[in-house]
């Protein structure tokens, strides 16, 4: 398992990346905060195939919830 903290116009994401044991591949979760629950990125059964590949969906996760925090 991989994590780390990707930080975005102030905010700070934290991320696992999570090796799928059935098949090739990663699940992504994030949290805004420690005491947070964590969330999963994608939909349904889905998930990348590349610790690359999560990461940029990693990114793309830390962009839409600052955007949603910056209009709230």
């Amino acid at each position: 398992m991989r994590t780390g903290t990707i930080r975005l116009n102030g905010y700070r994401l934290e991320y696992e990346l999570r090796p799928l044991a059935a098949r090739t591949g990663y699940e992504a979760w994030v949290r805004t905060a420690p005491h947070h629950e964590w969330t999963r990125i994608g939909v349904g059964d889905s998930t990348f195939v590349s610790e690359d590949a999560a990461l940029k969906g990693i990114r793309y996760a830390a962009g839409e919830i600052s955007a949603r925090r910056l209009q709230a």
